[in-house]
């Protein structure tokens, strides 16, 4: 290190005696180092003045240069010491690109320099003792960088220093006590590095400008300093990741500027100081996760500011303050895993636009408040695990921003309102283990984002609806334990990504359809207990994912089927067929989670080691199962034929097209954003059901074979909803928008199509479908690291060059996997963006699948209360599908736990010290423990709940692209 640094103090001292030259020599031999894509520095030209070059910031008075600011401008290379030749050069922004190397300890020889931003590079080594050089500085960012070693106690002689962030770094050793002497400081960053010893030198107290504190993720250890009370002028301070224990001092609760506190994640136990009342600008809390008990303090009420109030796990007790439903700026309130008791105010939701309500696993009793969605913007609303009693209220039918209901373990009854089932964001309904009766209601076909519908053990009746059939993303549908009655509906079998299907203890009866045999993912299944007759349904052995099979206690007759050969039923942790009136041979071997128990009270069945029946004898047996095989064939063919034509006529007419309503016989026109190989008459015959490859809430999705053999995407929105019709409002200029974007990494739109009722968007087609189906259980194995890098980084280009390239910018508004399409070179495309734009502008009354933009586990915190979608709200979708590919987990899962989701999971485990084998995707290979921890801070980073703390997508991708070319990946970027 001493060599680099004398061999740059060398370059200085030529530097300086170097002839003295012009600002426009001096830039363009600074040029000289810099490497950068798409030639970004073109108007850096000698015949130009340098005040209009891109990146140079001139006094307007005087024209003097104070400023070069070349940010996210993709470059690498090196800086040039002959920079500090421009005499009044003050700031310096470089954040974002891809210089390395040691810290330019010759920026001291600029004399002016007042702002100095390294952030977002690969600058290594340590920072230098001579850091005190830089004696005008009063900003200074270095954070996101590969610094080392420990912190210079010399940072503390930059007297003028204002803003100082170090964040998400390899900083070591202590946190220098000599920062206290920055008394200018008003914005001091530390979070995310490896200070040891882990606490905070009670020097810092001096710090008494200080506005904003983070010193979170450091594992710090020991109470929270009383010393923090100095520090009168915060107004964020957070804490969180870290291992603080003891009570929440009540010096803390003495700062009347704070807006933000943020100690979740800790081993912080003793109760919530009622002193809190002080805090009277504070609009976020967040102590989740921690140890506090006692109640919660009635005091909290009087923060009139309040909007975020998370206090889950944790063990509090005593009744929820009915004032908390009076602060008209509270929009999420998660109480959850506590022992909180008594009734929920009647008032909630009425003063303030709730998004996020829950109040789970606690002991709370009494009628659900009917008011929780008053304010139109309700995602969650989440009660289980509690003793609520009574109706559930039928106001929330209408709640069409929900996306989660989770009731289930209460003493609810009554019906479940008709609306509640077909609300069209809902991901998950469960109402199970409750007292509901009735029906589920055909509504349900509404409900086309669900993906739980679980309503086991109440007393559901009557047959399940037909429109079960639409539900295309539900993976599980559990209704165990109720008194549903009639067939199963054959149209269950549409229900293409169904997992899970209970069904037992019911009352339901005839032939179990065959369609089931076509759900390809499905993993478990029970019908146990019910009236089923007929035989076991042979496309059952096309079920290669199934794990689980319970069809006992039914009168199913006839043959176990031979299809059930090609099942890995040594595998399977139940396999149940016994109380029925099964008979012949069982087509495989006897071990695992097969044995005679899984066969028994089938007294025709041919068991080894059991008393054979006569028809077992081996010529009978022989000649019978030529003769059964042989029916079964031509039965199955038949059946298979039947429920084909039963199934095409209803999707025909399920369509709007109708026998007098063909594409063809309406007027169109074709607006084309460039040339084209094909006509409009090639994509209307395209529109038949038989290339129907997607249908969602919005329309359908066709594959078109063009008479050139080319294959194109054709994207139907409908413009009549319900009977009604929607017209154009500025739907034209957004489909031009997205007519004109063309990168690599996004979708094509050639063209569109339009009549009085319906628009055709017609798109690239992208052959290797998209992340979503290849991260799935069955196929994720063929996603290797590479491959996953590669998604990542050409994901990241495209929302780059929509946030940045694009004017005005584009914001996608739901980043998703299944948003993702991957080409046969598993090169990403990025779909549907502007979509939802789109559809506010075509539906604005009646559509509300995009009221609240995206789906559910990738939604920015921000997008309810916000009222406005933002760059920063893609860049946080893509920080959730970042670690979804890094875990091989999906954003919201049972094992994380009740309220945790893929953020607080990674984080957790990180703070925790668990090894990256505990977090990483076992099913594959994975580089270096250094660079994969960079990786998942990058997801976090873009997770961060703040958006103005989030980076830009260029920055990711410069972030990505420094770690793809650290483990020689660059070749797929």
């Amino acid at each position: 290190m001493n060599i680099l640094l004398l061999l740059s103090s060398l370059v200085v001292l030529v530097v300086l005696v170097q002839a003295e030259q012009s600002p426009v020599e001096t830039l363009m031999a600074f040029k000289e180092n810099l490497r950068g894509e798409n030639d970004i520095l073109h108007d850096w030209q000698s015949s130009k003045h340098p005040c209009s070059w891109t990146g140079i910031v001139c006094d307007s008075s005087t024209s003097a240069i104070t400023g070069i600011h070349l940010s996210f401008k993709g470059l690498s290379g090196s800086l040039s010491p002959v920079i500090c030749q421009l005499p009044n050069l003050t700031d310096i922004e470089v954040a974002g690109n891809r210089f390395e190397g040691p810290f330019p300890v010759w920026l001291s020889n600029c004399t002016k320099l007042v702002k100095l931003d390294l952030s977002t590079n690969g600058f290594w080594g340590s920072l230098p003792e001579s850091i005190s050089d830089f004696h005008s500085l009063t900003y200074l960012d270095v954070s996101t960088n590969k610094f080392s070693e420990p912190i210079p106690e010399s940072i503390g002689r930059l007297p003028k220093l204002e803003y100082l962030n170090v964040s998400v770094c390899q900083f070591s050793g202590p946190i220098p006590s000599q920062l206290a002497n920055l008394s200018e400081l008003t914005t001091l960053f530390l979070s995310w590095n490896y200070f040891s010893p882990p606490y905070l030198p009670p020097s810092l107290s001096n710090l008494t400008r200080l506005k904003m504190f983070s010193c979170a993720g450091c594992s710090l250890y020991g109470t929270i300093p009383c010393w923090l009370e100095n520090l009168r002028d915060l107004e964020y301070l957070e804490l969180s990741y870290n291992n603080l224990s003891g009570s929440i001092p009540k010096e803390l609760m003495h700062f009347p500027k704070l807006e933000m506190l943020e100690l979740y994640l800790n081993q912080l136990s003793g109760q919530i100081p009622a002193e809190i009342r002080n805090l009277t600008s504070l609009t976020d809390l967040d102590l989740n996760s921690n140890y506090l008990t006692g109640p919660i303090p009635e005091e909290i009420t009087l923060l009139k500011n309040l909007g975020l109030l998370n206090l889950w796990n944790n063990s509090l007790t005593g009744i929820i303050p009915q004032g908390l439903a009076d602060l008209d700026h509270l929009y999420d309130l998660a109480l959850f895993k506590n022992q909180l008791t008594g009734n929920l105010s009647w008032h909630f939701g009425n003063r303030s636009k709730l998004i996020i309500f829950d109040v789970s696993s606690n002991q709370l009793s009494g009628l659900v408040p009917p008011c929780l969605c008053t304010g139109g913007l309700l995602i969650k609303i989440i009660l289980f695990n509690n003793n609520f009693h009574g109706n559930f209220p039928k106001e929330y039918g209408s709640c069409t921003t929900l996306e989660r209901i989770r009731v289930q373990n209460n003493h609810l009854s009554g019906t479940v309102p008709k609306g509640l089932w077909g609300l069209p964001n809902l991901t998950i309904l469960d109402i199970s283990h409750n007292f509901f009766h009735g029906r589920v209601h055909s509504n349900i076909g509404r409900a086309v984002k669900l993906q739980n519908l679980l309503v086991s053990h109440n007393q559901i009746s009557g047959p399940l609806p037909r429109e079960l059939g639409k539900l295309q993303l539900v993976e599980n549908f559990l209704a165990s334990g109720n008194e549903i009655s009639g067939e199963i509906p054959s149209e269950l079998g549409f229900c293409s990504n169904l997992k899970h299907l209970y069904l037992d203890e019911n009352n339901l009866l005839g032939k179990i359809p065959s369609s089931l045999g076509f759900l390809a993912y499905l993993t478990e299944l029970s019908l146990a207990r019910n009236h089923f007759t007929g035989n076991i349904p042979d496309t059952f052995g096309k079920l290669q994912q199934l794990t689980s099979l319970n069809l006992s206690h039914n009168l199913l007759k006839g043959r176990i089927p031979p299809s059930f050969s090609n099942l890995d039923i040594v595998s399977f942790m139940l396999f149940d067929l016994s109380f029925n009136d099964l008979s012949g041979p069982v087509p495989f071997p006897l071990n695992g989670a097969v044995s005679k128990n899984s066969f028994r009270a089938n007294v025709g069945l041919c068991l080894p080691g059991q008393p054979m029946p006569k028809h077992c004898s081996k010529e009978e047996s022989s000649l019978r199962d030529l003769l059964w095989i042989l029916s079964l064939v031509l039965a199955v063919c038949l059946v298979t034929v039947s429920i084909a034509s039963i199934f095409i006529k209803k999707k025909m007419q399920h369509t709007d097209w109708g026998k007098n309503k063909s594409p063809m016989n309406s007027q169109w026109n074709m607006v084309p954003f460039g040339r084209l190989n094909f006509d409009k008459k090639e994509i209307l015959g395209s529109l038949h059901t038989e290339n129907l490859i997607g249908q969602g809430g919005a329309g359908q999705v066709y594959r078109a074979l063009l008479k050139n053999n080319e294959v194109v995407a054709v994207k139907r929105l409908n413009r009549r909803r319900n009977g009604e019709f929607y017209q154009d409002n500025g739907f034209r200029t957004e489909v031009e928008t997205m007519g004109s974007v063309r990168h690599s990494n996004i979708i094509r739109l050639f063209c569109y199509l339009s009549n009085n009722e319906t628009y055709l968007l017609v798109f690239e087609y992208v052959s290797n479908g998209s992340l979503g189906d290849l991260l799935k259980q069955s196929k994720a194995y063929l996603l290797n690291y590479a491959i996953r890098f590669k998604i990542a980084l050409g994901t990241a280009k495209g929302l780059s060059y929509l946030h940045h390239d694009c004017s005005p910018p584009i914001v996608h508004r739901d980043i998703k996997p299944t948003n993702i399409l991957l080409d046969d070179e598993m090169v990403p495309h990025i779909a549907d963006f502007g979509i939802a734009k789109i559809l506010d502008k075509i539906m604005p009354m009646g559509y509300t699948v995009s009221s609240i933009p995206g789906s559910i586990g990738y939604i920015a915190p921000e997008y309810g209360y916000a009222n406005q979608v933002t760059e920063k709200s893609d860049v946080y979708s893509f920080g959730i599908v970042l670690l979804e590919l890094l875990t091989g987990k999906q954003p919201v899962a049972a094992e994380f736990g009740e309220g945790m989701d893929i953020v607080r999971w990674v984080a957790a485990k990180l703070r925790a010290g668990k090894g990256l084998q505990q977090i990483l995707d076992s099913r594959i290979q994975w580089g270096s423990e250094k660079h994969m921890l960079f990786l998942l801070r990058i997801g976090l980073l873009c997770t961060n709940k703040f958006p103005r703390n989030r980076p830009s997508m260029k920055e990711v991708v410069k972030m990505l692209f420094e770690a793809g070319t650290d483990h020689k990946l660059e070749k797929f970027s």
